[in-house]
């Protein structure tokens, strides 16, 4: 498949056939309210774990788990014309690619721990890689 065709798999998804959004490891996010707009992080400081420069209140704010981002929308994925797609988190651009396709059957399911329960949502049919868009990187 071509990257042309991302935005016809995004519109083919339905309540219960998903597209699955493969994210890089590591997102550079600052925590923020809920009316603040989120921005990237642009610097990136390495510390020893037990230096000091680990307890500065700027270092706190940045995002170290996905369960410490509030929950909600997490960006814009904007499909164009020609069917390529970008997601837009923050101030992050990334190239909406697709992924390996699978080999078995692949289904998303909704962990709560509260209840204790697992729920089956439906199937997923495709996988789409997100990777930094190399040119806004640069600018």
């Amino acid at each position: 498949m071509d990257v042309a065709s991302v935005g016809e798999v995004v519109k083919s998804s339905t309540d219960d056939n998903y597209v699955v959004l493969q994210l890089p490891s590591y997102l550079p996010l600052r925590k923020h309210g809920g009316n603040e707009n989120m921005e990237v992080d642009g610097v990136v400081t390495v510390a020893d774990e037990n230096s000091d420069e680990h307890t500065n209140s700027e270092d706190n704010d940045i995002v170290r788990d996905l369960s410490e981002l509030s929950e909600g929308q997490l960006g814009e994925l904007r499909i164009h014309a020609d069917g390529s797609a970008k997601l837009y988190i923050g101030n992050a651009v990334f190239d909406v690619m697709h992924g390996t396709p699978y080999q078995h059957a692949e289904q998303v399911v909704r962990l709560d721990s509260e209840n204790q329960q697992c729920v089956i949502m439906g199937t997923s049919s495709a996988r789409l890689t997100c990777v930094p868009d190399v040119t806004a990187l640069l600018l």
